[in-house]
């Protein structure tokens, strides 16, 4: 959307954000970093090591490598911003890739929501589940199927969510940006849409596959889509692992901690499905998370003070607009927002209540060194409470959330790395150059054997010259 497009409706909504996410938790402390520098184009961050500059060399790289990705049409901004036109495109024969042809699915949380998601069989072993920003529909994610043409893909839209061309849309705010203000929940249940896709497609892929199975099930979320998914992973481990003590109650009174999970196990004990693909396989193998918020109410904070970051939300656009700042009027959209339009909520969602306990999973970030959404302080306090040393930053100068298109080979690159190879190995690449040249050379010689009739090998591991 554009910023024209930004009407009382939009107003009104957010408003009701801010009208009900209380200000009864304690402020956040933040905390520096003095392993993160600023003065690249792109560096990146590994576990509590000093940053490193990427070399001026990968990007040149990752262009040839990976210069399939501008002839792709979803990187056509015009093509993807027409919902319809994505959708039928998704799910239509194409002659060449039959592989990219999506199916349809429906899947029902523990809740008993129903979510929508498009499913691309390229039958691999692996699984890349993706999730975007807020009113976004999962078509706008569409730029990964292209760009990971080696996995499986879902695209889900969140609860409260998507384009149902079947729908006729009465309810305005609906209408204008495909969110139902009454089913969102702003990632106080959200968790459960991520358990219900992950379960739902590891048991579509045993059904398809004789009991196969993936072997690795990936998470990429976008801004909204990584906050839930951090979530989401925190909670999984908890519910595989256990909780530390610090976290438990004194035996007579349970912690909030306790109380989640306990409530987390009845929701899904009461649905009637086991997760056992969950509890078996846990929930994320591996997860990259772009853009991701670090507590609600300071996105919140964000939005009320700028209503405009909403569509634009690199530079807003309607902090000094004399309308906005009447008290009267922000009081009448107060009232329209919930009474009217219905979009209430009363989560004060902190991740730093999650990722302290998110110590199994492997992270890679994407984060805007001057990210308008997520300024530098909130996403160093992020990357500090997290105890995995198997998380890593790629801090570039793009516009929020802009990573995948403005350095889309570079993300590409860097994410295939990440998803394919153990950490130290992956970190090897990013620092020499020459390996990923190496690692590629081989991949184009196995895959044109792969053509002539020989045997298809990806390789795991190249040495240095």
């Amino acid at each position: 959307m554009r910023i024209n497009n930004v009407t009382i409706l939009a107003v009104s909504f957010l408003l009701a954000l801010s009208q009900n996410v209380s200000a009864k938790k304690p402020a956040i402390t933040f905390t520096s970093n003095k392993n993160f520098t600023y003065d690249h184009q792109t560096a990146i961050i590994d576990g509590d090591h000093t940053a490193f500059k990427l070399d001026n060399r990968v990007e040149p790289i990752a262009k040839i490598i990976n210069s399939y990705l501008d002839k792709s049409l979803y990187f056509n901004t015009d093509f993807l911003l027409d919902v319809k036109r994505v959708r039928k495109f998704h799910t239509s024969k194409k002659k060449s890739k039959a592989c990219n042809v999506g199916t349809i699915y429906r899947v029902t949380t523990a809740d008993n929501k129903r979510l929508g998601c498009t499913y691309f069989n390229r039958n691999s072993d692996k699984l890349l589940v993706v999730a975007g920003g807020f009113t976004n529909e999962r078509e706008l994610m569409s730029p990964f199927i292209d760009m990971f043409p080696d996995f499986d893909i879902v695209l889900m839209d969140w609860r409260g969510h998507g384009f149902n061309p079947k729908a006729t849309v009465i309810n305005p705010v609906q209408h204008a940006f495909s969110i139902a203000p009454k089913e969102i929940t702003f990632g106080e249940k959200e968790h459960l849409d991520v358990f219900a896709v992950v379960e739902a497609f590891r048991l579509l892929k045993k059904f398809n596959t004789n009991g196969v199975g993936y072997d690795e099930v990936f998470g990429l979320g976008v801004c909204y889509g990584a906050f839930v998914f951090t979530k989401a992973a925190s909670l999984a481990e908890r519910l595989q692992f256990g909780l530390p003590a610090e976290l438990c109650g004194n035996g007579k009174k349970l912690s909030h901690a306790e109380e989640e999970l306990i409530h987390l196990r009845h929701a899904l004990k009461k649905s009637g499905q086991s997760y056992k693909e969950i509890a078996e396989h846990g929930l994320f193998d591996k997860l990259i998370l772009d853009g991701c918020w670090l507590s609600l109410p300071l996105f919140v904070e964000k939005i009320k003070n700028d209503v405009a970051t909403l569509v634009n939300p690199q530079t807003g656009g309607l902090s000094k607009h004399w309308l906005f700042s009447k008290a009267g009027f922000k009081t009448a959209l107060d009232f329209i927002a919930t009474h009217v339009v219905g979009l209430q909520h009363h989560s004060e969602i902190d991740l730093l209540d999650y990722v302290p306990t998110l110590t199994k999973t492997p992270l890679l970030f994407f984060s805007g060194k001057d990210d308008y959404m997520i300024r530098r302080h909130e996403f160093e306090t992020l990357y500090n409470a997290i105890p995995n040393p198997e998380k890593t930053v790629v801090l570039t100068s793009n516009h929020h959330v802009r990573n995948h298109w403005k350095q889309k080979e570079v993300y590409k690159l860097v994410s295939d790395l990440f998803l394919l190879f153990p950490h130290d190995q992956f970190i090897g690449y990013l620092q020499n150059p020459e390996l990923i040249v190496n690692y590629n050379t081989q991949h184009f010689i196995a895959a044109c054997s792969a053509a002539l009739g020989g045997e298809a090998r990806l390789p795991h591991s190249v040495e240095s010259n």
